[in-house]
């Protein structure tokens, strides 16, 4: 990883078509870019550690990274996605907490991270902004929450299927027997 001096011009080009910043006017994101730093990482390098506690939220520039998971048993990583857009680490505004996956670069990335302090003194020097950042990261976690939801519910249709678990319950269905 190193951190870039990018062109602000061209930065700034760039970050109005990115959703997180078009909540933002263009003064406003002109103001929280100068809070964050550009990262330019290589591929396969490691941006998040799984387990981790970091205050970081990243906004991709450019690129794409891969986000896995190391399965408790096993310790082997799984694939969960790839992601050529957006924000990461969101969680981290909110509290102090280890991260749930690990994200690397799939090949040359450019990032705008952000530190919670910063933005939250970001926030607080402009409220309304920070309310317009504050509901698009909720927004953004519930979609992934719904993601999750929906691969879980894939996941045990896959593994149980429910004539499965209607067989079982007739199997021990309640009777009028007495105990003896």
């Amino acid at each position: 990883m190193k951190e870039i001096e990018a062109d602000r011009k061209a930065l700034l080009d760039r970050v109005a078509e990115l959703r997180f910043f078009q909540v933002l006017s263009a003064n406003e994101r002109e103001r929280l870019l100068e809070a964050g730093t550009v990262l330019e990482y290589e591929p396969g390098e490691e941006i998040v550690r799984q387990n981790e506690r970091s205050s970081y939220l990243y906004a991709i520039l450019d690129g794409t990274v891969r986000v896995l998971v190391q399965a408790p048993t096993t310790k082997r990583e799984v694939f969960v996605c790839a992601m050529d857009e957006g924000v990461f680490g969101e969680a981290a505004i909110f509290v102090d907490m280890k991260r749930t996956a690990k994200v690397a670069a799939d090949g040359p990335t450019q990032l705008v991270r952000l530190e919670r302090k910063d933005l939250m003194a970001f926030m607080k020097k402009h409220p309304r902004a920070g309310i317009r950042i504050l509901l698009f990261v909720v927004h953004s976690l519930m979609q992934k929450l719904r993601d999750v939801d929906q691969e879980l519910a894939f996941e045990r249709q896959a593994f149980v299927d429910q004539s499965e678990v209607d067989r079982l319950f007739k199997e021990f269905a309640p009777t009028d027997e007495k105990k003896e």
